[in-house]
C-alpha cells in the first residue's frame, strides 16, 4: 500500500512540474521580410517553454535565437527588443524587429592553383560556382 501511495505522489509531483511550464506565443512586429519572419518563427519553435515568461534569461535567449535566425536570411546586424503581453489564459512575447541592412556579396574572388588549374572538373566548377556578386 505504501508503494502505491508513493507512486501516486510521484505522479502528482511530475505532472504538476510539467504543467508549470508556460505556454508562450510569439508576435513579431517590424519585419517587412516574410522569409525572415518565418525563419524567426522556426527558430523560436525550438526553444523549450519557460517556467516563467518574465524570466530575463529566457527573453535574452529569445532575442539571441531570433538574431541567429536572421543571419540565414542575410541580416547580420538586426536590432531586436522583447516585451511581454501577459493575459490570464495567454502569454505572448512580442519581438520588435528592425532588420537593418541586408548583407550582399559585393565581390567574389575564387582562385584555383596548382594541378587543379588544368582539371576540367575544377574549370567547370568555377564557371558554375553558386555564389555570385549581388547574392545575399
Amino acid at each position: 500500500m505504501k508503494i502505491l501511495y508513493r507512486l501516486c505522489v510521484y505522479c502528482i509531483l511530475i505532472s504538476s512540474s510539467l504543467s508549470a511550464n508556460a505556454a508562450v506565443d510569439y508576435e513579431i512586429k517590424g519585419s517587412t521580410d516574410q522569409q525572415a519572419t518565418d525563419n524567426i518563427k522556426v527558430y523560436l519553435s525550438a526553444i523549450s517553454a519557460p517556467t516563467s515568461i518574465d524570466n530575463i534569461s529566457y527573453l535574452n535567449e529569445v532575442e539571441e535565437t531570433a538574431k541567429e535566425s536572421l543571419t540565414a536570411t542575410g541580416y547580420y546586424q538586426p536590432e531586436i527588443t522583447t516585451s511581454i503581453n501577459e493575459q490570464a489564459d495567454k502569454q505572448t512575447v512580442i519581438l520588435n524587429v528592425n532588420l537593418g541592412q541586408r548583407i550582399t556579396i559585393t565581390e567574389v574572388d575564387l582562385r584555383i592553383t596548382g594541378e587543379a588549374l588544368q582539371d576540367a572538373n575544377f574549370q567547370q566548377y568555377m564557371l558554375d560556382f553558386p555564389i555570385k556578386e549581388g547574392d545575399i
